[in-house]
């Protein structure tokens, strides 16, 4: 009886030891609160709904006044917004 319960708990531990640590922002990141400063600080702002952090990227989404969501990519190091990068749709000459 005690062998199944040792075999669940060291499973338990074994699993747990296989997870994988969330990505941390680099020591030269700036402060998550200098980001949602500049979130808050737009006008016509309501709430911020999400903060995610991924590849030097801090991704805000957040709401305005009138309920239009917005999601905007800032650079980690920087803090600036990222913009996106747009294709040209004109044909090569």
């Amino acid at each position: 009886m005690r062998t199944p319960i040792l075999f669940a708990v060291s499973l338990l531990f074994t699993t747990s030891a296989l997870a994988v640590a969330p990505e941390a922002p680099p020591v030269d990141a700036i402060r998550l609160s200098e980001v949602v400063g500049k979130v808050e600080a737009r006008p016509e702002f309501a709430f911020i709904d999400q903060i995610d952090y991924s590849d030097g990227v801090y991704q805000v989404v957040f709401y305005m006044k009138d309920g239009a969501e917005v999601r905007i990519e800032y650079d980690v190091r920087t803090g600036e917004p990222i913009v996106p990068k747009v294709e040209s749709t004109k044909p090569a000459q």
